[in-house]
């Protein structure tokens, strides 16, 4: 059996879907109604539930079933509403909650993380033996990178190579299949002998 609605055309359709909502208004004594279209995609839900505003993306947290909607910044209080009220509408619509973010929040947020991050590897102490032999890349050029800071040029056999690096009491020492290849001073990149020299004997 097809609905007399399906036959219809979508002008015709909208215009009985609002006279529907308009009667149940009107039996709802004037109070309004806001009408949501459902969809599977999560993502879609709830960026329809935090109609009219558009959100530009929904990031899902599925752990913590916390969603991130980031909105333009002129449709925060769209999204947000009065007092929360849309979010927390969205919320019980979709079951999920609802973090409304605009693009220069984010922004900054992610300054943030990458200010701490420098700040943590600036605290890292000069001997990283806990952490082990780190790879690095030797560029074309002979040189590689750490900390900031370039050393080199390495062995021309081993561009285009991963060495293994540690830092060990200010000193860089830079290994190919396990063998010891060069070594620098950290703070100035002054290239040291392969083995310190043992002291001479007074006797």
């Amino acid at each position: 059996m097809m609905l007399i609605s399906e036959m219809l055309p979508p002008a015709a359709q909208s215009l009985r879907s609002r006279l529907r909502i308009q009667n149940i208004v009107n039996e709802l004594m004037g109070e309004k109604i806001d009408v949501i279209e459902w969809s599977s995609d999560t993502q879609q839900f709830i960026a329809n539930a935090l109609s009219p505003a558009k959100p530009i993306s929904v990031g899902l947290n599925e752990e913590e079933k916390v969603a991130r909607v980031v909105v333009p910044s002129d449709q925060m209080s769209l999204a947000i509403g009065k007092d929360g009220q849309n979010a927390r509408l969205a919320y019980k619509l979709t079951g999920w909650r609802i973090d409304v973010k605009d693009p220069e929040s984010i922004r900054e947020q992610d300054s943030d993380l990458l200010r701490q991050a420098r700040a943590a590897l600036a605290e890292v102490p000069d001997d990283l033996m806990a952490l082990g032999r780190q790879p690095r890349l030797v560029r074309g050029d002979g040189m590689i990178s750490l900390r900031e800071k370039e050393f080199g040029p390495l062995d021309s056999d081993l561009i285009g190579m991963s060495v293994d690096v540690e830092l060990v009491g200010g000193v860089v020492n830079v290994y190919y299949n396990r063998d010891l290849r060069s070594r620098f001073k950290f703070d100035t990149g002054t290239r040291l002998p392969l083995y310190e020299e043992a002291p001479a004997s007074n006797g």
